[in-house]
């Protein structure tokens, strides 16, 4: 069977579709392998959902003010562009965005954005006999002018930027009609004193719930939240001070059981609370795709008599709701923090399905319909930790396939492993939903383009203080631009500096830490003898190697 991939040369002008997180990235690609990226964004500003000013559409993901990153500013930047020193470990969306104009302007990315442009359509080309893609069609509108004309161009590959909040998820209850109060999806949420002196009702378990509970119950003659199935609150730090998503993306982690890592987060945050005494246990802790919520002030809230916990509506009534455990409530206004569909309404079903069960994309990324891998997706999975360097990863990986420099298995081997992952997706979170995990993901990326960050490299070259770093110290996104094309000469420094850099807005003056290379030592010690136990009881089932680890611990 042949492989799919392009012949080299074959590509070179590129429709890009959004100039959000995913697009700003992408062109930044392509303008790396010296290609010739087109991209369209139907609003006046850069940044797509972290743009202030934006025209809000209807259904379509929106930010709110009070939003603060769930993820570090270590781990969300680009991997060959900090963030500044200025900003704090977690940043609001408004530096968001001017990080984001910052990175379009040292890149040079303004000059291939069309501004007010909007997408109509884009659509495959063949060839005479009808049997291969040649060119995609891209069929635009401007959008700042009166009475434009519609436009068509031609271009050898498509990258589809529009991110994974297209279109909003509304949920419907019993009786829902007959409700005599407001309901709104979170999307059209903008901040809490807009419901002063209501009763708030929150549904959802995730991020938004929980920030949107927040917000509303400091105005709000009380808010209730409403989950399903539970959920897990999260601290941002956690571990004497250590950003969550920092400690959980190592590679060190990476390699740990999936009872490991749960057992160890149930661990750190038994020390903090009881998370039976707050009314979000999860019905069946050991369930398969348990929410997570990270926010700093739901656990509080609770405990301050602010915001009731409560299980899944069962149906409305004209002035509030009746829940499944009988309770009923009077509701003002009901939110609904459920989340978002990812849509591709440019293109033909045929090419590219909306329905996740029947979207097939091989890493994420390519869509295996066309002859050759001419069609990418990049932005559509959903990430456990920040997405930025993710997207970026996808980005470089569809460029490099796009100029030849990779290529992928042939299509029958791509669509077991198509098959293979949403299998294990599906056991994992009891749906398919397209969650990574991003230290195996960007390693497999990496490894494809050739910049994965081998810890023995650095250690055959005696640079052991890096390959410390690579294997204990979180997974910077530098870590990609350490070696092969585009390499950045900053990199090695940044993962060292990481931690420092993290927190350099708020510490007052900076402290020597004397004595941390005698402790790295006793440290690296210890997570050997450690792991060298744990590998002798690999015969011992899951649970007999939790009652190991609740020892050691």
């Amino acid at each position: 069977m042949e492989p799919f991939c392009c012949e080299s040369g074959s590509v070179k002008r590129i429709a890009i579709v959004g100039a959000g997180l995913s697009g700003l990235t992408s062109i930044k690609a392509c303008l790396e392998e010296d290609l010739q990226p087109v991209c369209f964004e139907r609003s006046g500003f850069i940044g797509g959902l972290w743009a202030p000013h934006k025209k809000k559409i209807d259904k379509e993901g929106s930010i709110y003010p009070s939003l603060i990153f769930n993820s570090s500013k270590e781990m969300s930047c680009f991997s060959d562009f900090p963030y500044p020193k200025s900003y704090p470990p977690y940043i609001r969306p408004s530096q968001q965005y001017e990080y984001l104009k910052s990175y379009a302007d040292h890149f040079g990315l303004h000059d291939y954005i069309r501004l007010h442009t909007s997408v109509l359509e884009v659509s495959p080309i063949y060839t005479a006999d009808e049997t291969k893609i040649q060119k995609w069609k891209v069929r635009s509108q401007k959008l700042d002018q009166a009475n434009t004309v519609e436009t068509e161009e031609l271009f050898d590959a498509v990258l589809i930027c529009n991110g994974n909040t297209t279109e909003a998820a509304e949920v419907t209850f019993p009786d829902q009609d007959k409700f005599r109060g407001k309901i709104l999806h979170s999307c059209h949420f903008r901040e809490g004193f807009d419901y002063k002196d209501e009763k708030v009702l929150v549904i959802g378990a995730a991020n938004s719930a929980g920030d949107i509970s927040v917000d509303c119950c400091k105005f709000a003659s009380h808010v209730f939240l409403s989950t399903k199935n539970g959920t897990h609150p999260l601290p941002r730090l956690v571990n004497g001070g250590i950003p969550l998503d920092a400690m959980a993306n190592t590679i060190l982690g990476s390699y740990m059981p999936g009872f490991v890592k749960r057992f160890m987060l149930g661990r750190i945050l038994s020390s903090a609370y009881d998370i039976r005494n707050v009314g979000l246990e999860p019905k069946n802790r050991d369930a398969v795709g348990l929410a997570f919520m990270v926010n700093d002030e739901i656990v509080q809230r609770i405990v301050y008599g602010m915001i009731s916990p409560k299980p899944s509506v069962e149906r409305f009534t004209e002035e509030g709701v009746i829940f499944s455990d009988g309770t009923r409530e009077k509701i003002d206004t009901v939110i609904l923090a459920t989340g978002y569909h990812t849509k591709f309404p440019v293109l033909d079903v045929k090419i590219l399905r909306d329905d996740p069960y029947e979207r097939n994309l091989y890493l994420h990324i390519f869509a295996t319909t066309p002859e050759r891998p001419t069609l990418a997706v990049v932005g559509m999975t959903y990430q456990l930790g920040a997405a930025g360097h993710v997207f970026e990863m996808q980005a470089r990986c569809a460029v490099a396939v796009f100029k030849g420099d990779v290529r992928l298995p042939c299509k029958s081997v791509m669509a077991k492993q198509i098959d293979k992952t949403k299998a294990a997706l599906i056991e994992e979170h009891g749906r398919l939903k397209y969650l990574v995990s991003p230290v195996p993901y960007i390693c497999q990326l990496s490894l494809l383009i050739g910049c994965y960050p081998s810890i023995w490299r650095y250690l055959l070259i005696r640079d052991f203080r890096l390959a410390r770093c690579l294997f204990f110290k979180p997974f910077y996104p530098y870590v990609t631009r350490l070696r092969g094309k585009h390499a950045w000469s900053g990199a090695r420094q940044a993962i060292i500096d990481g931690m420092d850099n993290m927190f350099s807005a708020t510490r007052g003056t900076s402290i020597a830490r004397a004595g941390r290379s005698y402790r790295c030592v006793i440290v690296m010690l210890l997570a050997l003898v450690c792991g060298a136990y744990l590998l002798l009881q690999l015969r011992c089932s899951p649970h007999r190697i939790e009652h190991l680890l609740s020892k050691i611990l």
